[in-house]
């Protein structure tokens, strides 16, 4: 199955270790997939948002989609 996905890391640099926090996009399967390019824009104090091939989708973390633009 192909599927595009977005994952955010916590990363240690002191202690030298990488956490998933959290991902989303391969249980939408197909759904998601872009097979040209996809880009993720996290911003602490806002949404997430999530490009892939020609749409823009907003999410919140552990949320469903917030918006989509297509």
């Amino acid at each position: 199955m192909k599927y595009s996905r977005f994952v955010e890391y916590k990363i240690d640099e002191k202690k030298g270790t990488v956490q998933q926090v959290w991902e989303y996009g391969k249980e939408r399967g197909y759904d998601f997939y872009s097979p040209i390019t996809s880009v993720v824009e996290y911003q602490k104090d806002r949404d997430t948002m999530f490009g892939f091939g020609g749409s823009i989708n907003l999410f919140d973390v552990g949320k469903p989609t917030v918006g989509k633009l297509e």
